[in-house]
Formats: C-alpha cells, sequence, structure tokens
C-alpha cells in the first residue's frame, strides 16, 4: 500500500483523499438506513420512528467527525506537501537579493514527495545556477576591472582587429594618446595607417602581414605616428592574432602601442653624446671620420667634386691650460670653435679630435686655392687675442692641408697625411700652414723612429752633460756653469739639445731627462766642492712642464740634500712663457725655492710678449737675452735697441742681465758698454765635458782670463 502512494502524484492523492472524505459519509449513511430498516421490520414500525431520531443524531455527530478528521488529516497532508514548500519558495524568492549577493539557503526536500519534492529540488537548482552565474559575472567584473587598471596603469593604447570585417576598435588612451577625442577617430584601421610617419608605413605594414601570414609568434614594431597638433610621436606597436581552426587565416588581431618619445628623445641625445665633442658640441673623431669617408666615396665616384682636410693644433696650448687652469683652457677651446665655424661654409664640418686638436672637412671646393684662402683666413681670425679676466691671450694654430683624392683607400690614410702636414708647420715655425706632400710622410717616420731612440737612449745611459762656463763682465771671473745636455747618439753622433728637446717635450720624456740632468749637474757640482771651487753655482735648465709640477720644489730639495749642496748653489734657468706669469702652481714653485735661496733666472727673454707688471712681481734673480738678439749685435740696430731695452728692464727691477751666444769680441765691447752683468759663449769657452772642465778648473783656476784662449 505504502509503494502504491509513494508511486502516486499529488494531484491523484488529493482526488483519492477527496473521494474518501465524500463517499465515508454516504457509506455511514446507506449503512445506517439499512440498520434502520432491520430494526424497524423486527420491532415493529411503532419504535421506528423513535429509533431513527435518536439514532440520526449519533450519526450525524459520528459523520462530522470523521468528516473534520479526514478533512484535518487533508489539510495537514496538503500543507507539509504543498502549501509550506511554497510559501518557503516564495519567501525565499522575497528574500533574494542578487545584487548585493543575498542567496537564500537551499529548502530541506528530505520530507517531500513527488511533485513538491521536484518543486523543491528545482529550487534550490535554480538558487544553485544563478549563485553560480553571480559568481562568474563578478569575477569577469574582476577580470575585466583588473585588465582596465592595467591598461591604465601601462599607459598603453589598445586596438583590436576584426579582420573578416576590417572593423577596428580603439581604446580611449589610443586617441587620447594621439590628441584625439573619442568620436574624432573612426573604428577603421586607415586611422592608423594614415597618420604612421612615411619613412615607417612600409616596415609597420611588413611587420604586420608577416606576423598575419603566420612567420612570427608576435607582432612588434617601432614607428612614428603623427599627433593631433602635427608633430610626430614615437610608438611601440605591440600584438598577437588569432587564426582560423580549419583553414588557418588571421581572423582577428589586437595589442597595444606605448608611447616611446622620450626613451627615443633619450637614445638619440645619447647617440648625440657619443658622436659628439661635449665642451664644443662640434663632431668628434669618430663621426668626422664617417663624415670623411663619405667624401672619400663621392670624390671616387665623381670627376668634379674635390674636397680637402684642414688639421689644426692649437700652438702652446698645453702651457696656457696647465698654468692657468682647465677653465681658461675650456674658454678658449670653445672660442675657437665659434671662430671655426665662421670661418667656414654651411656644406664643411669641423670637429675636434680632443685636446687643442681640430680638423675639417671643405667640400665642393674649385681645387687648393680654396683651402689655401680658408686655411689663411682661419689663421688671421685666431690671431685676435682673446679676453679672458685680467689679459688677453693670443693663440695661433697650425695647420695640415690635404686633398682627398682617388689614391686614398679610407679616412685613416687622409688624417695621417693632414697631422703629418700640420707637425711639419710647428716644425717650421708654428702659426703657419704647411700642404702634404710625400716628403712629409718620411719625415713623420723618422720623427717616430727619432722618439722610439729617444726612449731606447734613456734606457742606455746616451745622455751627456757638458758645462759651459759664465763669466762676470766686469772681472772674467766664473760665477756660473750651465749645465747642457746632449745625446750622444750611436750612429748619428753628439746630437745637440735643440733637435731632440721639442720632441721630448710631445712624447712626455722631458720630465725624465730634466730630473736625470738635475742630479747629474748636482753630481757634478759636488765635485768642485770638494776640490775648493764653492764659489760656483751650478745653473740648470728645466722645462715649463716641470715648473708647473706642484713636487717641484721637494724634487729640488731632495737633489740638493743627495748631494749635500747648499740651496745658494744653484741656479734654475726656465725658458720664458706665459705659464711662468699666470700660472697659479708655477709662481707658487718660484716663490718656494727663492725662498730657501735658489736663483731663478729667466732664459730666452723677449721672445713671448708680456707686461713689466707681470714680471715685476715674480722672484726672478735674472734674464738672460735670447740668443737671436744677440747673435747680430751691434749691427743690427733692432736687436741693439732690444738688447739695450732688456738690460735696462732689468736693472730697473734690481735683476741681473745674462747674454749667451757670444763669439766675437764686437759683441762682448757692445754688451759690457751696456752694462750686461755676465757672459756666455764660445768666445769664452765651449761646452765641455765633465773631466776637462774640472781639470780646466784646477789647472787654470775661476778667472776665464787664464784659461787657454779657445781657437
Amino acid at each position: 500500500m505504502k509503494k502504491f502512494m509513494r508511486r502516486l502524484n499529488l494531484s491523484k492523492k488529493f482526488f483519492i483523499f477527496s473521494g474518501v472524505a465524500i463517499m465515508l459519509p454516504i457509506i455511514l449513511i446507506a449503512a445506517s438506513a439499512y440498520w434502520f430498516v432491520k430494526i424497524g421490520v423486527s420491532n415493529g414500525l411503532e419504535n421506528l420512528n423513535q429509533s431513527i431520531t435518536s439514532t440520526m443524531g449519533l450519526i450525524l455527530i459520528l459523520i462530522c467527525l470523521v468528516s473534520l478528521s479526514l478533512v484535518g488529516l487533508i489539510l495537514i497532508y496538503i500543507n507539509r506537501q504543498l502549501i509550506s514548500p511554497t510559501q518557503k519558495i516564495v519567501s525565499n524568492l522575497k528574500a533574494l537579493d542578487v545584487e548585493n549577493e543575498v542567496f537564500p539557503e537551499p529548502i530541506d526536500d528530505s520530507s517531500l514527495n513527488n511533485e513538491a519534492k521536484d518543486l523543491v529540488v528545482g529550487f534550490n537548482e535554480f538558487i544553485k545556477l544563478l549563485k553560480q552565474k553571480n559568481n562568474r559575472e563578478k569575477a569577469l567584473r574582476q577580470s575585466e576591472e583588473r585588465y582596465s587598471l592595467a591598461i591604465q596603469g601601462a599607459n598603453d593604447g589598445i586596438w583590436d582587429w576584426e579582420l573578416k570585417k576590417n572593423f577596428c576598435y580603439f581604446s580611449q588612451r589610443w586617441r587620447y594618446m594621439l590628441g584625439y577625442t573619442q568620436e574624432s577617430v573612426h573604428n577603421t584601421v586607415s586611422e592608423w595607417f594614415t597618420r604612421v610617419h612615411p619613412d615607417d608605413i612600409t616596415s609597420l605594414k611588413a611587420d604586420i602581414n608577416a606576423h598575419l601570414e603566420g612567420q612570427t609568434p608576435h607582432f612588434e614594431n617601432e614607428h612614428r605616428i603623427r599627433h593631433a597638433n602635427g608633430t610626430y610621436i614615437w610608438v611601440s606597436a605591440r600584438g598577437v592574432a588569432t587564426f582560423d581552426e580549419e583553414d588557418g587565416s588571421a581572423v582577428r588581431f589586437a595589442g597595444s602601442i606605448s608611447d616611446i618619445s622620450e626613451r627615443k628623445a633619450y637614445e638619440a641625445r645619447l647617440l648625440h653624446d657619443a658622436m659628439h665633442d661635449p665642451l664644443t658640441n662640434l663632431p668628434n673623431r669618430a663621426y668626422f671620420t664617417q663624415i670623411l669617408e663619405n667624401a672619400l666615396g663621392r670624390t671616387q665616384r665623381r670627376e668634379d667634386y674635390h674636397a680637402a682636410v684642414l688639421y689644426l693644433d692649437l700652438d702652446r696650448f698645453k702651457i696656457i691650460n696647465d698654468s692657468l687652469g682647465h677653465q681658461v683652457g675650456d674658454k678658449i677651446l670653445i672660442e675657437t670653435t665659434q671662430r671655426l665655424r665662421h670661418c667656414l661654409r654651411t656644406m664643411d664640418t669641423v670637429s675636434r679630435f680632443g685636446g687643442d686638436e681640430f680638423a675639417i672637412i671643405l667640400e665642393e671646393i674649385n681645387g687648393l686655392q680654396d683651402a689655401i684662402h680658408i686655411a689663411r683666413r682661419i689663421l688671421q681670425e685666431l690671431m685676435q687675442p682673446i679676453h679672458i679676466p685680467n689679459q688677453d691671450l693670443v693663440c695661433n694654430t697650425s695647420i695640415g692641408i690635404v686633398l682627398i683624392t682617388r689614391g686614398y683607400q679610407d679616412a685613416e690614410e687622409i688624417l695621417r697625411d693632414a697631422d703629418t702636414a700640420m707637425y711639419q708647420a710647428k716644425a717650421n715655425g708654428r702659426g703657419r700652414f704647411e700642404i702634404f706632400d710625400k716628403d712629409m710622410h718620411a719625415y713623420t717616420l723618422n720623427k717616430l723612429r727619432l722618439e722610439n731612440e729617444l726612449r731606447q737612449a734613456m734606457h742606455n745611459k746616451e745622455f751627456k752633460v757638458f758645462y759651459q762656463p759664465i763669466v762676470d763682465a766686469k772681472n772674467g771671473n766664473i760665477l756660473f756653469v750651465e749645465a747642457l745636455l746632449r745625446w750622444q747618439h750611436p750612429q748619428k753622433g753628439l746630437i745637440p739639445t735643440d733637435a731632440f728637446i721639442p720632441l721630448a717635450e710631445e712624447s712626455g720624456l722631458i720630465r725624465a731627462l730634466n730630473k736625470w740632468v738635475l742630479n747629474a749637474a748636482c753630481a757634478e757640482a759636488r765635485q768642485w766642492f770638494d776640490n775648493g771651487f764653492e764659489q760656483l753655482i751650478i745653473s740648470v735648465n728645466i722645462s715649463p712642464t716641470l715648473l708647473i709640477n706642484p713636487e717641484l720644489g721637494d724634487l729640488i730639495r731632495g737633489t740638493l740634500s743627495d748631494y749635500n749642496l747648499p740651496p745658494e748653489a744653484l741656479q734654475l734657468e726656465i725658458t720664458e712663457n706665459i705659464g711662468v706669469y699666470n700660472s697659479g702652481i708655477a709662481i707658487q714653485n718660484l716663490f718656494e725655492l727663492t725662498s730657501i735661496g735658489v736663483k731663478i733666472c729667466l732664459d730666452d727673454y723677449g721672445l713671448v710678449a708680456s707686461s713689466l707688471e707681470q714680471l715685476k712681481r715674480l722672484p726672478i734673480y735674472g734674464l738672460k737675452i735670447a740668443q737671436s738678439f744677440v747673435k747680430d749685435l751691434p749691427v743690427n740696430n733692432d736687436d741693439a735697441a732690444i738688447s739695450k731695452a732688456i738690460i735696462a728692464i732689468a736693472h730697473i727691477l734690481g735683476m741681473q742681465v745674462f747674454a749667451a751666444g757670444i763669439e766675437n769680441q764686437q759683441q762682448l765691447n757692445y754688451l759690457v758698454e751696456k752694462e750686461c752683468n755676465f757672459l756666455q759663449g764660445y768666445f769664452f769657452a765651449p761646452p765641455m765635458h765633465r773631466s776637462e772642465f774640472l781639470n780646466n778648473l784646477i789647472g787654470y783656476g775661476t778667472n776665464i782670463k787664464t784659461w787657454e784662449p779657445n781657437e
């Protein structure tokens, strides 16, 4: 019976219970009537009415009770199986708030059967599916928010191109990046391509096609795109395509663009800095070499094309830079750059190679005469004084000129020959230009060979010191002895100082040579002292580069101490140059040395333009007149006047006057007449080897008049 009931649905059960509730009273009434009839037959009709009356009340009461019970049972069943689940469903539906994620708990269906259970199970499944859908939508919204935040944070513009429909979506950031509003850019790919720089569109389309054809795993391209203000900005485009699984064709292409203008500008600055001199902003050697290679290529392709290279080196710039400081040196370089630009045409290129070296390419000239004309203009322009605080400086230049011809293989060969011509200009007197020829190349090779031999000479001890007396003009007594350096070359014999000192200065060997001569001279002076000639003063030439060395004072004191010589026994001869007057270190060294008793003499005085104001503030003991002024005395009136003026100036300032290069009686008479204090030259005695000089001292004493006459 239970199994049968479980098989019935709710509506059938309702009809069965309702039928029972209706049929049961009818059955009871029929049974009662039958019972009444049977009683009446057996007891007689007289008692029938009384029985019916009394019994009917009971029957009616019984029928009502039974009916009420059945109805109550039906109602309880209906409430439990239908009404209560329905009310719970309605209540849960009212409590449902998807927007605020309020979902009712599942309804218990364990006591339900058939339709009611199906209804509750369906409702629970509906709530479950609704909750899952809401979770998916929430996750989708969160994902979209994260994607939107990531895009905004990345500051990228998004594009999404549906290839089949040729519809291209551009994000708001894409538009704003180019200065456009949402409405001013349509959803077509032409909005992108028509704004790309003409020089970049070909490579952009090539990279896109390569990716859409499956040749690259992803698309990437950097190009310029026009902004709404008319300028171009650099962007980096990246993207990837999706492909149809059936035919393999690209169906969708999406990606982003990033503004890389700042990075490109930084890269451009780096490239510029790598190819330009930071001080003058001129092309550096690497950049100049590229330009020169192009010019050489045009020379080989065009018969009507002529070009030349000018190689410049500022004269005595190193002395100015070391003595006056790098700030003054930088000012000179900047001013020189401006003057060179003023002398050149727009098509010409000027470059700074470093230090005080410049190079110029003259393009589209008519020949050598044009190059010479521009070189002369440069020389004239650079001869004008450069104004710095408290003084004016003149920094001439030496120029080497070489024509670019088809015989050259590369730029380095041209620069080599231009550099050779420039050094020839320096050797020929500075402040001039020289045109390269093949003999100059041989000269350069010889110079390089000589420099190597000079270094070997230092190692092999090929240098010798010779000694020449300097006598008192009044009585002929020898008071000073100049130490003169000579190079005893194994093949070339004795080489004079003038032949290798400039090269020693260029190669950086001069300081080592200065120290070696100073030690050798002081060692010889010690020999004189030991033989009783303590009145002699050794005079040693030092380079201007040593004078501006902060350690000069320590070097001199250490050397004097090594040979146990008093400072008064040493005189330093310094070639007059602008560094002596303006270098703080040089002036400090001069005062430090004179304070301990060392004498300072300016050698070759008169060759450098200087002021008496500068001269009088230096602790100078004496001035040595340049030999070029002594050579033609007294015949040359100009030399005579200059020598006379130098002597007068020195005496006014309380200085002694030295004259070297005296070779005849006429020179001697003139200088003695003008009261020159000390005299030196072959007229008295030649430079002598140390042993010969010492023997003469011991044999003849310290008065030159007692020495054997020089033949």
